[in-house]
């Protein structure tokens, strides 16, 4: 019997910081660009700063498994993000 319902389809988008942290700074440039035009340049901060924040909080949850590299890899990527938004004078 069916709900009614069509199934769900989830599709993984990644954030500036994902890209960061996979060592593709011009994609997370890319996906900032996008998003300032949206959120302008005062939203940036808090897209990635929330970003951070959220990855802190599961990495707090996961520490047993991951170690620290996982928090480490986060506070990382996006200290690099905000510094190159400071250099460009957008945050």
């Amino acid at each position: 019997m069916s709900s009614g319902w069509a199934a769900a389809r989830w599709t993984w988008l990644p954030s500036p910081v994902d890209c960061e942290e996979r060592g593709d700074s011009a994609a997370a440039d890319r996906l900032l660009a996008q998003a300032a035009q949206v959120a302008g340049d005062a939203g940036l901060r808090c897209l990635v700063s929330y970003r951070i924040i959220g990855g802190l909080a599961v990495f707090t949850h996961e520490r047993q498994a991951y170690g620290d590299s996982l928090g480490d890899k986060g506070c990382a990527a996006g200290s690099a993000i905000l510094n190159r938004l400071q250099a460009a004078d957008r945050v």
